[in-house]
């Protein structure tokens, strides 16, 4: 247990995939069972976090589905992730541009020219 929220897993990546295992927390029936071995102050039972993980069952497909559901999953997440950046990148260069542009100070055609020269 990391603290009060927040625990660390490793995983053995020759057994599960760390992608499906990831999903399957993410999942209602992957919460409630991380959930159903909570302690009276709403989280899993920090004294026993090994005990509490090994009380939870989860469908372990064959490796070859495994490493296929990885590679998609993994394309997937290395997506998000540039998507997220890209979005941070977007949002930064708004915050920078449209007050210059509202006030009057930058014009359009300058702004796109800023635009261009850094994309």
């Amino acid at each position: 247990m990391v603290s009060q929220s927040q625990m660390l897993l490793s995983v053995d990546p020759n057994r599960i995939s760390p992608h499906l295992l990831y999903q399957f927390f993410r999942s209602e029936a992957g919460r409630a069972q991380l959930l159903a071995n909570t302690s009276t102050t709403g989280v899993p039972a920090i004294a026993r976090p090994t005990t509490s993980l090994r009380a939870i069952s989860v469908v372990v497909p064959t490796p070859k589905v495994s490493a296929a559901f990885d590679r998609v999953a993994g394309a997937l997440s290395d997506k998000q992730i540039s998507n997220e950046r890209e979005n941070a990148l977007l949002g930064a260069s708004r915050d920078a541009l449209l007050p210059k542009l509202l006030s009057g100070e930058l014009r359009i055609r300058d702004a796109e020219k800023l635009v261009e020269a850094h994309t």
